[in-house]
């Protein structure tokens, strides 16, 4: 063996899949800086888009999770993870993959940089309120083109449509409390599937670290305001006999309340504990 080969260098490793737990708050706190100095108009214009591609996904479950009664009877626990997989984990990785300003997602991620002093509390504030308003106007832009084309009625989506008249029902008669802590663990997770996709580099690992923690909120029940954005004035467009009064007040209203709370105290307070300035 020559000395030259004896001295090559040893190949070097491969580049790892995702950022180590420090890295994803620093990243974190980038994203929301970023968030948090865009202008108000394109905030607005990409919480459209967010709520869109959310609304689209829910009525993605709907016609596969909820239109599987077969399975339903006979194993209902296949049906969960079915709904909670065909759905909102697709929409949530278009948004992320596509620079959607999701307001669910954003209370983490815009509080993260607010306590790294990288943003106002205007500015954060700013951003919640527009990204709300962007999303809850996409999802009834989505919910008016389903009933332009005719998907409230008739045998494509009847399956679909029966369960969620039924899910309207059931999100409107819980009382406040319960909807709020509904909010508050399933914002927990849904921004744990943000910072987890924001570690990753590659689409299918994007897809499978928002897949997890929104299929555990569904399969366990939790309560999503954006997602209720499109299921229930749905189920109202279709005929449900739920009023935009108790949509607004005995689920929305909570349930952000709730939302908020995961996503800055358990999510990104938590992180700041572990890796902020304030932990050197």
């Amino acid at each position: 063996m020559t000395a030259s080969a004896a001295a090559a260098p040893a190949p070097p490793a491969p580049p790892s899949h995702i950022l180590a737990p420090a890295q994803t708050w620093s990243k974190a706190v980038a994203m929301g800086t970023m968030k948090g100095k865009l202008p108000p108009a394109k905030i607005l214009f990409l919480g459209v888009l967010a709520g869109f591609y959310l609304s689209m996904a829910g009525m993605l479950s709907l016609q596969v999770g909820m239109s599987l009664p077969a399975i339903a009877s006979s194993d209902a626990g296949l049906q969960k993870l079915l709904f909670g997989f065909f759905g909102l984990p697709i929409g949530l990785t278009f948004i992320c993959c596509t620079g959607g300003e999701l307001f669910t997602g954003n209370t983490s991620l815009c509080f993260a940089a607010f306590l790294e002093g990288k943003i106002t509390l205007s500015e954060m504030l700013a951003n919640f309120a527009i990204s709300f308003v962007g999303n809850f106007l996409g999802s009834l832009v989505f919910v008016a083109c389903m009933v332009a084309c005719g998907l409230t009625t008739g045998p494509v989506t009847a399956l679909g449509v029966a369960s969620v008249l039924k899910i309207a029902s059931v999100k409107t008669s819980l009382g406040f409390g319960s909807a709020f802590m509904r909010g508050v663990m399933c914002n927990w997770l849904v921004c744990l599937a943000v910072w987890l996709q924001a570690s990753s580099h590659d689409f299918i690992n994007k897809l499978v670290c928002c897949a997890l923690p929104v299929m555990c909120f569904i399969v366990l029940g939790f309560e999503h305001s954006i997602a209720n954005m499109f299921y229930i004035p749905f189920a109202i467009a279709a005929g449900s006999d739920v009023t935009w009064g108790a949509f607004l007040l005995k689920n929305l209203l909570p349930v952000t309340l709730g939302n908020i709370l995961g996503g800055m105290a358990l999510l990104a307070g938590s992180y700041y504990l572990a890796f902020g300035k304030k932990s050197a």
